[in-house]
């Protein structure tokens, strides 16, 4: 599974501890509904400061989905998501529609309930 996880040497975020495993599952589906977006996954820095300088959410991965000439979309996915099995985040997002609701949404949350708008 390692050239399926080569996106993840991309990250902006190198302190990123998510499963790749479970964040592959995402970037493929995304990937396959999204053609000629680029995806970018970091976790958004938090208002407090360790050694003077922003920490990063742990809570939460997001992935940007970036095309030229369009503005974003932006995939938040909780921790709650992130402790389910890969098999179980994959068939998750895909009984809910996530590409339908990011199209609709631009910004959504992904938690193991289900795909909320920011």
């Amino acid at each position: 599974m390692a050239s399926s996880l080569s996106f993840l040497a991309n990250r902006r975020d190198a302190a990123c501890t998510c499963n790749p495993d479970k964040i592959a599952a995402v970037h493929a589906y995304l990937t396959g509904h999204f053609p000629g977006c680029e995806l970018r996954h970091f976790h958004s820095p938090t208002r407090l400061l360790q050694a003077g300088f922003p920490t990063t959410h742990g809570d939460h991965h997001v992935v940007g989905l970036l095309r030229e000439s369009t503005l974003p979309y932006y995939v938040v996915l909780l921790s709650e998501l992130l402790a389910c099995s890969p098999e179980d985040i994959s068939a998750c997002i895909r009984r809910w529609d996530l590409p339908a609701a990011v199209r609709a949404q631009r910004i959504v949350i992904v938690s193991s309930e289900g795909v909320s708008p920011l």
